[in-house]
């Protein structure tokens, strides 16, 4: 019994959401850009994708390799990191809700819309995938 809480020590220090403040993930899944224009005629386009996140969970930001330089600002409860984006240039106005989950790994959704007040076109940005564990190398790898 006296080595009980010596070997949960150990076990906690090994894993590497207490061991190390980053947590990496790579997703695959599909994005969906949607345009509806004033005169009402919408147009869709599908992708598969595949993205690599650096999610800091003592900072609590991630960073997409695909785009490095963005740091973004999440909520991190119950393994989710969370974000909510409505800082958009002008004349651009419009909200993006995401969610990552990542311990354990799991969904990723994101939806975005955004207006163009000069043009009155909406634009629409939906992204669902499954993520699962990867490492610093693979995230490197992937810019």
């Amino acid at each position: 019994m006296k080595y009980l809480p010596l070997l949960g020590a150990l076990l906690l220090s090994a894993s590497p959401s207490v061991a190390d403040d980053f947590v990496y993930l790579k997703c695959i899944g599909t994005v969906q850009r949607g345009e509806i224009k004033l005169s009402g005629e919408k147009s869709e386009v599908t992708e598969e994708l595949t993205l690599h996140f650096k999610i800091d969970t003592k900072e609590k930001f991630y960073i997409d390799s695909n785009n490095p330089e963005n740091q973004h600002d999440v909520k991190l409860w119950n393994g989710v990191a969370f974000e909510q984006f409505t800082d958009f240039k002008e004349p651009a106005m419009g909200i993006m809700n995401s969610q990552i989950a990542y311990d354990p790994p799991g969904k990723m959704i994101s939806k975005t819309t955004i207006r163009d007040n000069n043009t009155s076109v909406e634009y629409t940005h939906e992204v669902s995938g499954i993520c699962e564990s990867s490492d610093a190398s693979a995230y490197e790898a992937s810019k």
